[in-house]
């Protein structure tokens, strides 16, 4: 369900309807805005959408016609305008309104006058508000609407400007595509991290995910039974899957030698049983120094055949076989023939790029 915002109140001289929603895909449709949206293009996000609006649009989310930012007069000579809001270094669907900026005007610059403004260095923090500044400046200039025939009447050199813009446009929406589409890739790749910080379902689901790159057929087990079903060759396996911000335990392996026997007892034969545990999963992945399988429990699955593999491991074994495909049979024979913990696998360089500083992961 869309959420509806009607704003009507004393305190604005103006009504209107706006869907929450949120997202940082914007694309002006007046050449001011686009102006204006062009200092530091990345940190500009909208908080609504209208599906209709009172006056003239500034912005729509792209690729599509919804409206998120438009300009209207209001009392004769009054400017009413919905923008899109600006951040910095805080991420959209990340606002807390306990930590909100309160939006006192001391957080703004002392622009002083016109000549300040227009030779206002847009490298210094304070682009944006003097791109606000400017571009309100602006519409106190135009001072009014040009009537329906003034468009006919162009200089010599807007056809040569037409050109330009028609050719720079079809370079930008080349380049927009291809960054959608870099960008879809990061996703679907970061998608596998998952395996090293998640819990719950989110971690069964990418698991599943996983052993599929792996070559098995796999499937979501029945409720209250184990947490995925393996297949490969005609040999079957059943997986107990856990994120736990410790190590793991012998109730974990007790839980698991649980749905090996009742698979035995429906299907007549004995599955391979894994244990698929992300542990000590509060903690960054290069630092967790402490064995994820305690001895008592590595006795316990050992005499029940049991293997025992960590969300690293699973992972190093997906991003191996991603890069070289004919590694897969053998990686999955591997964790198949294990009987305790799987060896190797476990090195954090060979799965991540040194890590990356703190200053450029923010950027």
């Amino acid at each position: 369900m869309v959420e509806r915002l009607d704003v009507v109140g004393s305190s604005l001289p103006v009504h209107f309807k706006a869907n929450v929603s949120s997202g940082s895909s914007l694309k002006a449709v007046d050449d001011g805005m686009a102006a204006l949206l062009r200092v530091e293009r990345d940190k500009w996000y909208y908080r609504a959408t209208f599906d209709e609006t009172p006056g003239k649009p500034l912005a729509h989310v792209s690729g599509t016609d919804v409206v998120v930012s438009y300009i209207q007069t209001v009392g004769g000579n009054g400017i009413f305008a919905v923008l899109p809001d600006y951040k910095d270094q805080v991420a959209v669907g990340d606002h807390d309104d306990d930590d909100e900026e309160d939006g006192d005007d001391d957080d703004f610059p002392d622009f002083g006058d016109a000549d300040v403004i227009a030779s206002h260095d847009p490298s210094n923090p304070d682009a944006i508000a003097c791109a606000l500044v400017r571009w309100v400046a602006s519409l106190r200039e135009e001072g009014h609407a040009d009537p329906d025939w003034a468009d006919k009447f162009r200089f010599p050199e807007d056809a040569a400007r037409e050109s330009r813009l028609k050719a720079l446009r079809e370079g930008l929406n080349e380049t927009l595509a291809a960054i959608d589409e870099v960008s879809a890739e990061r996703a679907a790749d970061n998608e596998w991290r998952l395996l090293v910080t998640a819990s719950g379902d989110a971690l069964e689901r990418i698991a599943k995910k996983a052993f599929e790159v792996l070559g098995f057929t796999a499937s979501v087990g029945p409720v209250a039974r184990a947490d995925l079903l393996l297949s490969l060759d005609g040999q079957e396996a059943v997986v107990e899957v856990k994120g736990v911000s410790k190590s793991a335990s012998e109730k974990n392996a007790a839980q698991l030698e649980k749905w090996v026997s009742e698979e035995t007892i429906e299907n007549g034969r004995a599955p391979k049983g894994i244990l698929l545990v992300n542990s000590w999963r509060g903690i960054p992945v290069d630092a967790r120094g402490e064995d994820s399988f305690p001895n008592q429990m590595i006795s316990y699955s050992a005499a029940r055949g049991h293997c025992l593999i960590t969300g690293l491991q699973l992972l190093s074994m997906v991003r191996k076989t991603l890069v070289q495909p004919s590694a897969a049979t053998a990686l999955a024979r591997e964790v198949l023939e294990t009987v305790g913990p799987l060896l190797g696998h476990d090195d954090v360089d060979s799965v991540f790029m040194a890590r990356v500083a703190e200053e450029d992961s923010e950027s």
